[in-house]
Formats: structure tokens, sequence, C-alpha cells
């Protein structure tokens, strides 16, 4: 008997079959299963500081081909849309050019106090860094 259409019918978008997506889906879900058996041992917090060491290697990598930003130009705005908070941030080069810096957090709208308390506390270490530079 011979293939129905079906089966011999290629996706537009990956050009396979149906049979050769379910194969490849199956490897898929095999190579995942053997890489949760491999998990490090590694913590959340020792995660999260490689994490934050990329994003800043990925910034430091920005501001190097594009330049620093100007903190003079920087125009921040916090948006609420359905109980989750948008902060966002972007900076912008002279004559009111866009430059190539924009950055965004969102974040349920219940922890706007704690982020507060971050900034807050960010801002009294960054302003007793700049007295103790200039006394």
């Amino acid at each position: 008997m011979k293939p129905s259409a079906a089966s011999r019918t290629l996706d537009i978008f990956s050009g396979k079959t149906k049979q050769e997506e379910q194969d490849e889906a199956l490897r898929v879900r095999t190579n995942a299963d053997v890489r949760e058996s491999e998990k490090s041992k590694e913590t959340i917090e020792e995660a999260a500081d490689r994490w934050r060491a990329a994003a800043f290697v990925g910034q430091e990598w920005t501001c190097q081909h594009f330049g620093k930003p100007d903190h003079s130009g920087r125009k921040y705005r916090l948006s609420l849309k359905d109980g989750w908070l948008y902060l966002e941030w972007q900076d912008t080069a002279d004559k009111g050019k866009n430059a190539y810096h924009y950055g965004g957090l969102m974040l349920p709208e219940e922890a706007v106090v704690e982020l507060a308390n971050v900034i807050v506390q960010a801002a009294r270490e960054y302003k007793s860094r700049i007295q103790g530079s200039k006394g």
C-alpha cells in the first residue's frame, strides 16, 4: 500500500514530514532527560552570580562598540499594566538622537516597595563613596 499524502507532506516552515518532526521531538526530549540527570552542583546563588557576570560582560561589550552612555541623557519611565510594573530606561546621545542603550525590568507591582528599598540603599552607598572620595 502506498503511504498517505499526509505522511509525505512537508511542513512549510521546517521542511520535514510529520514523522520526521516527531522523531526529532523524541530525540530532543531524550537529550533533555540526559542533561537533567547530569545537572551540576551549582547553587542558585552561584548561578545568579554567573548570570550577573555574563550580563556585565555583555554590557561592557556593547559600551565598547557603541560608546558608554552619558548619564545626563538618561530617561526613566515606570509603567503599570495588569499588576505588573515595567521600569525602563533609555540613554540619548547628543542632539536628541537615540543611543544604543535601552533596558527594562518587569516585576510584580507589590515588589515596588522592595525595589525602592534596594535602589535607596544603593543611592546611599553611592553618595557615601562620592563624599568619601572628595574629603
